[in-house]
């Protein structure tokens, strides 16, 4: 008999370590699934749809954040910035086709854009309103500037081009070359670009959702949220083992 109550206090005291262990194990993500629990059952009540979360870090996690720094010209008195494969004029975006980007000039109130196989001329205010294909020379384009009188140049492999000032022809240009260099675009329109790239950010509703469900930490996130449930389950059933065997 006195082995069979020695037993069951060792069943019992093994039993509680564990619950002890798989709850403080379990806890962090108990409570998050808690409290994320309460405010998506009063989503609407909350606006949380309509609310937006901007954090650098966690836009950046969902791929908000733009994959690099991009590349900026100053034409004129604008800034062109080329990220991402999108075209932005000074940090919003303007509507353009795919293309190899080569840099942009500021040439008689127009904003020349140099792709390797073509021309596109914007407006300053960042219309498209012409674009050249095939300008009549033999390699790929590999940059643009101003000659001294300040007519087009491009640059291909090789050589380097001068057009008239209706682009209708190029001819083979030896003299010095002002080449529109990538310079570092303005603080307060690298802000602007910012958000024209992330939009209003990310709504709370989604983050919270994810949070809850576990897949803001990836597609093992889910699994990890499924194992705290079951950890729930067994302090249940632990909980109740443990209360039954002190009332014997």
């Amino acid at each position: 008999m006195k082995k069979k109550v020695f037993k069951r206090r060792l069943i019992r005291q093994e039993i509680i370590t564990w619950h002890r262990r798989i709850g403080l194990s379990a806890s962090f993500l108990l409570v998050i699934v808690i409290i994320t629990g309460i405010p998506l059952n009063h989503v609407e009540f909350l606006g949380l749809d309509t609310k937006f979360f901007q954090n650098d870090l966690i836009l950046n996690w969902y791929g908000v954040e733009p994959k690099n720094r991009g590349i900026s010209y100053k034409v004129g008195r604008n800034w062109l910035t080329y990220l991402d494969g999108s075209l932005f004029l000074d940090g919003s975006k303007i509507d353009s086709p795919p293309m190899k980007f080569k840099g942009a000039v500021f040439f008689q109130d127009l904003i020349v854009v140099a792709s390797d196989i073509a021309l596109l001329i914007f407006t300053s205010e960042g219309t498209l309103v012409e674009t050249i294909f095939d300008p009549g020379i033999p390699n790929s384009i590999d940059g643009i500037g101003h000659a001294a009188d300040s007519l087009i140049i491009i640059r291909t492999t090789d050589n380097a081009w001068l057009a008239t000032s209706d682009f209708l022809k190029w001819n083979s240009y030896k003299s010095s070359v002002n080449w529109n260099l990538p310079r570092p675009l303005p603080t307060e329109i690298r802000e602007v670009l910012l958000e024209s790239v992330r939009g209003q950010g990310l709504p709370w509703s989604r983050l919270l959702l994810d949070l809850h469900s576990g897949r803001i930490f990836g597609s093992w996130g889910p699994y990890i949220i499924d194992i705290s449930a079951v950890a729930l389950l067994i302090l249940i059933l632990t909980g109740i083992y443990n209360w039954s065997s002190s009332r014997r």
